[in-house]
């Protein structure tokens, strides 16, 4: 199995687990709100949060787009949710530095990929 291949099944993993523990997450419920309406709202959070996750994953399979810093960004900054975002896009770095450290001929998308997940580690570390 060629290394692509296995960084794109690690990208896949990670993206898997970064999905099953927002889904694990729970927002604390108000106490006047009835389970049903409980259940509802936690509902509507973990799908706005698996939404927020597919737009990462879209930021990063196209990182010259330029909403892709804000979607890094708006999860990213979220209390909860920085460690996740922060550990997947230092393993996907890791993953294309790699990539690049095998193949120096690396198509240019690989190398912008690169640039935009240094840029966003250091937003997020700053902001």
């Amino acid at each position: 199995m060629s290394r692509q291949v296995r960084y794109r099944l690690l990208g896949c993993q990670l993206l898997l687990l970064a999905v099953a523990t927002l889904l694990a997450w729970r927002l604390p419920a108000a106490e006047s709100v009835d389970r049903q309406g409980q259940a509802q709202s936690q509902e509507q959070a973990a799908l706005h949060l698996g939404q927020q996750v597919l737009r990462l994953r879209q930021a990063l399979a196209k990182p010259e787009a330029p909403e892709s810093m804000q979607a890094v960004l708006e999860l990213g900054q979220q209390q909860a949710a920085y460690m996740m975002v922060r550990g997947w896009l230092s393993y996907q770095l890791q993953a294309d530095l790699s990539l690049l450290a095998a193949n120096p001929q690396a198509n240019a998308s690989v190398r912008q990929r690169v640039a935009f997940l240094q840029q966003a580690i250091r937003r997020l570390d700053l902001e």
